[in-house]
């Protein structure tokens, strides 16, 4: 299946708008006191990559 390359343009432009407002909040979080960390690995069912996001607030 070929994909139009302005789809693939726009595609590519939404994640690299998601992944800055991702680290954007990240940074507020971890400026608040959060602990976040990442856990990367496949979906066994799809061979899809997860990415696992953890938090946690020290109070």
């Amino acid at each position: 299946m070929e994909v139009p390359s302005t789809t693939l343009g726009n595609a590519i432009d939404d994640v690299s708008r998601l992944l800055a407002a991702l680290n954007q909040a990240i940074e507020t979080a971890e400026n608040l006191g959060v602990d976040i960390s990442f856990e990367e690995g496949r979906n066994p069912e799809t061979g899809n990559t997860r990415l696992q996001l953890s938090t946690s607030i020290i109070l």
